[in-house]
């Protein structure tokens, strides 16, 4: 066998340039230097810069900062492109946390941490909307749910699941992430939940954003947040906590739906429910499990009069979605490498990463219009990264030189 060893520079990265053609012609990098202004004029990289270059590296593959310095030389052949290193990354990153906050409630010990990031989370909405993965004129289902990162950071409290993580709050709009606090693992899901919620609000409010439907796990079945949406009359579904079958069975008429899992699926609804003794929910939809002849009840608390029993169910089940939001951010966007050692920090790497995961849900959508025998909207990062960026390339002089085996020239118009 013979072997011919070239030293040519040649990009397996290829693709990423069909990226980058596309994401110069987007208002991405103008709204992260408005947002997070200039640096100091001795600065050699610009914010934008600075973000961009993870944000590309990511959608190259890269799952921790270090990867950069393995990629830098592939980017360092992008004719006008600033490729900082991972130290200039990190450091950029810590330059633009801002502190964690603390709160004690009365009548207990727990010592809550939250970091709440407000520029950052105004530009991840800015630019969420500028790509335009949600409707302009608001309406829409805002979503809201914690997750366990596990880890052992230098900050990190203990979870409700015995190891120690932080313990992020996510309101999401049409399954896009749109606003994100930081919180250390020992705050519980509804810990401050009512202030999150309307901090989540005036954020959508201020680019004129109006979900016309709030959906939420048990979490959010405070009278605090009832009396939040009940004042902005938003809409809601929630699924309740605390659920006592006995206050209302007499007056409920079930109806058989189908066999779930093993179960036999039975609901109904009551509309004259008290809860928490103050709260008067117009309206609380029963679901009935019921195997082997024991029994299990679950009740979801909803604003909305004009579905059926089990199409609130349905659309209260919809909230699964949210898990693969999730599961793709710790994996793919690198959520569960977190690369810094305080909650602050950390923060701004996840609302960075969580950019990158809606920039890569509009590349997504852009490339399967283009060459859909290529990129399906369905794909996850990895397979994005095999069938597109994964493409050999050479820059000479002016021109990008690409083997690959699809006409990528559509990519470049």
């Amino acid at each position: 066998m013979k072997v011919k060893i070239t030293n040519g520079k040649i990009n397996p990265f290829g693709g990423i340039n069909f990226i980058i053609h596309k994401l110069n012609q987007t208002n991405v990098v103008p709204l992260i230097d408005s947002a997070l202004g200039s640096r100091v004029k001795q600065a050699k990289y610009k914010y934008s810069e600075i973000i961009i270059a993870w944000i590309y590296s990511n959608l190259c593959g890269a799952r921790r900062l270090d990867n950069m310095k393995r990629l830098r030389k592939y980017f360092s052949h992008i004719p006008d492109f600033k490729y900082p290193s991972p130290e200039r990354v990190s450091d950029v990153f810590r330059e633009l946390a801002v502190p964690t906050e603390e709160f004690t409630p009365p009548k207990t010990n727990v010592n809550h941490q939250l970091n709440i990031n407000g520029a950052f989370n105004d530009l991840l909405l800015d630019i969420s909307q500028s790509l335009g993965l949600f409707p302009k004129k608001g309406g829409g289902v805002m979503d809201y749910d914690n997750t366990i990162i596990a880890n052992q950071k230098c900050d990190a409290n203990h979870t409700y699941k015995q190891h120690t993580g932080y313990q992020p709050g996510v309101t999401l709009l049409d399954g896009v992430p749109v606003y994100i606090e930081g919180r250390n693992g020992n705050s519980a899901a509804k810990a401050y939940i009512e202030d999150t919620i309307a901090r989540s609000f005036e954020h959508l409010s201020r680019l004129g954003l109006k979900p016309s439907l709030f959906r939420s796990d048990a979490a959010a079945s405070k009278a605090e947040v009832l009396s939040y949406l009940h004042k902005q009359k938003i809409g809601y579904i929630i699924r309740m906590g605390k659920f006592s079958p006995q206050r209302c069975l007499e007056h409920l008429q079930w109806k058989f739906h189908k066999k779930y899992k093993g179960f036999d699926l039975e609901m109904a609804s009551s509309y004259t429910y008290l809860y928490a003794g103050k709260i008067d929910l117009p309206r609380v939809v029963v679901v009935k499990y019921t195997k082997e002849g024991k029994s299990m009840y679950r009740a979801i608390m909803t604003s909305i009069m004009d579905l059926s029993d089990h199409e609130i169910w349905k659309l209260y089940n919809k909230r699964g979605g949210i898990e693969r939001v999730f599961d793709e951010l710790k994996n793919h966007f690198n959520w569960g490498r977190l690369p810094f050692s305080f909650l602050n920090t950390n923060t701004v790497f996840m609302l960075v990463s969580a950019i990158a995961y809606n920039i890569f849900q509009y590349l997504k959508t852009w490339a399967a219009k283009k060459v859909p025998h290529v990129v399906q909207k369905k794909y996850r990062l990895e397979k994005f990264i095999y069938n597109l960026i994964r493409v050999n390339s050479k820059w000479v002089e002016e021109t990008l030189e690409i083997s690959c085996e699809f006409d990528c020239t559509v990519l470049l118009r």
